[in-house]
């Protein structure tokens, strides 16, 4: 098949050309016309600025612009020019054919990025300035005045990503030039009171939007008491949330996205979690988040399972996440409490301290009060936690807490480093057998095992373990003749476990404890019996047959060819 019948396929050059360099594109767009629509979408499908296009419309300019005041001369103390402040325009007036050229680009364009500044390297070269002295210039009023006057009609129609950075007042008066009604995924980078205003223009020139990206936020009483949740009562079709920064009032919002119909996610990828929050109490509204999935939330667990007591909430919750701010017993047992009563589908949960500021000085250990409402979460998969306390917990308590959730495959509980008791835990060897005979499901187990008192191995059932893969010690102590310890787990677990000792590598009995492993199982496989090679006693009768229907076919075959050359 030749070159060209294959390009000749839209969708065969589509996914040629996303694999190559928007450069690359843009030289294939110049090869021929059945190239050049399809080259032309993915140059222009994502575009991080105004200025590709504004260099459409006309060549632009730098105008300088005279400080006024002491110290601003080229004479001043601060060694600082006098023309410090410039902006970007345009060395002509805009028309009507500039117009056409623009928008056979911009119709293209499905994901921008706005913003009143631009990069000095982005200008063309007779209009940049020292880089030394001005890293960035803003567009000039006058300039957006006549893109706004000028443009005959929507200039971004096909628009489904808008990104906002750092936009003028003036240009929030004019959200119909960036917006469009096909928006449904809006990023803002800031959001006080000056941009809510322009986010309220968004939401309703375009009331579909499915994705919310929300930046830093200002700590604003209004902002965050009236307008905000009024702003996010209004987006019915909103499907993920998500927040990159942390807010101090986020709890304000909850009231309004409780009793949004189609919100499936909530994440807060916040780096800083030395938050100032406040208290979050019981929803009283019926059937509080009906469609959410997954949920990432940074706080109180004590405060959380107040949320989680709201009638009819969460149901549908698959994925919770929470980054507790401070380490509290009490509030994990009555949030994991919540958990298990309204959340019956929920597969993954996870809950790290990522605040080390509580490493020290917490005395309540962790008891089987605290992990006995998992029992009821049958459908749950996996389980992480991360604490600052000590274990005080049986073994066979362990495995029983455990034991009903018959879909658990993955078992992580790290105890930090940072702790007092740093080494000390009440789970043995035996817990290991105990899961064995509860939950043979899982796959993945990281728990802080006391590895000083070893159980007899004869009463070990070998390979009672078979179906784990991965065995974490979690900076366990070892023994100081780690012999039977190698011995037990040898017996318990399979070739194909993978066993690991935290950050005790290094120690010498651990450095016994892997070869000796290793040798254990070469002589268990060398003691198993080899199984007989026809052990059916009906295999060979059933043989038999299948070559005897065999040999007709082929005789019947033949005498068909026979009769057909005749």
């Amino acid at each position: 098949m030749h070159i060209n019948t294959v390009f000749s396929n839209t969708e065969i050059r589509s996914l040629v050309f996303s694999l190559i360099s928007k450069r690359d594109n843009a030289r294939c767009s110049r090869v021929c016309r059945l190239w050049k629509d399809v080259a032309l979408d993915i140059v222009w499908e994502e575009v991080d600025g105004l200025l590709p296009f504004l260099n459409l419309l006309a060549p632009m300019k730098v105008i300088e612009h005279k400080k006024s005041g002491p110290g601003s001369g080229p004479d001043s103390e601060s060694g600082s020019n006098a023309y410090d402040d410039k902006s970007a325009d345009f060395t002509r007036r805009l028309c009507q054919e500039d117009w056409k050229k623009f928008l056979t680009y911009s119709k293209r364009v499905k994901h921008l990025a706005v913003s009143s500044i631009l990069r000095s390297k982005e200008l063309p070269r007779a209009a940049r300035w020292h880089p030394r002295q001005y890293s960035q210039i803003e567009l000039d009023d006058n300039a957006f005045a006549q893109i706004v006057e000028s443009c005959p009609r929507v200039a971004f129609p096909n628009i489904s990503t808008l990104s906002v950075k750092d936009i003028r007042d003036s240009w929030m008066k004019h959200v119909e030039f960036f917006c469009h009604k096909t928006v449904q995924k809006l990023s803002l980078a800031e959001l006080d009171l000056r941009t809510a205003r322009f986010l309220e223009e968004i939401i309703r020139i375009s009331p579909r939007i499915s994705t919310l990206v929300l930046g830093y936020i200002d700590d604003d009483k209004s902002l965050n008491k009236k307008i905000l949740p009024a702003i996010l009562s209004r987006l019915t079709c909103l499907i993920d949330l998500q927040q990159h920064h942390e807010c101090v009032a986020y709890h304000n919002w909850l009231p309004s996205l409780a009793t949004l119909p189609r919100l499936r996610y909530i994440r807060n990828t916040a780096s800083d979690v030395y938050l100032k929050y406040k208290p979050i109490t019981r929803l009283d509204c019926e059937n509080v988040f009906p469609s959410l999935e997954i949920v990432e939330l940074v706080g109180a667990l004590g405060e959380f399972s107040l949320l989680f007591s709201s009638p009819g909430a969460f149901r549908k919750l698959v994925v919770l996440s929470v980054d507790q701010s401070r380490p509290d017993v009490e509030g994990l047992a009555s949030f994991l409490f919540a958990v298990s009563h309204s959340s019956p589908l929920l597969q993954t949960i996870a809950i790290t301290n990522s605040d080390a500021r509580w490493a020290f000085g917490y005395e309540d250990p962790i008891t089987f009060h605290t992990f006995r409402p998992l029992a009821r979460l049958s459908r749950l998969r996996s389980f992480e936690l991360v604490h600052w306390t000590v274990l005080n917990i049986t073994d066979s308590q362990f495995a029983d807490i455990f034991m009903h959730c018959i879909s658990l495959e993955t078992l992580w509980i790290i105890q930090h480093s940072g702790t007092r008791d740093d080494r000390k835990s009440s789970l043995t060897l035996g817990v290991l057998v105990s899961l064995a005979e509860h939950c043979p499901q899982i796959t993945r187990l990281r728990v802080r095992i006391d590895l000083v008192t070893v159980p007899p191995s004869t009463l070990v059932l070998p390979t009672a373990f078979a179906g784990l893969r991965v065995l974490h010690l979690d900076r366990s102590p070892f023994p100081q003749d780690p012999s039977d310890v190698a011995i037990f787990l040898g017996k318990v677990l399979s070739e194909k476990c993978n066993v690991y000792a935290g950050d005790h590598r290094s120690h010498k009995s651990w450095k016994y404890i892997l070869p000796s492993l290793s040798r254990h199982f070469e002589q268990r496989r060398a003691e198993l019996p080899l199984l007989p090679k026809n052990d059916d006693p009906a295999r060979e009768g059933r043989l038999a047959l299948l070559e005897e229907e065999i040999a007709t076919l082929k005789a019947a075959l033949s005498s068909a060819r026979e009769e057909t050359a005749a």
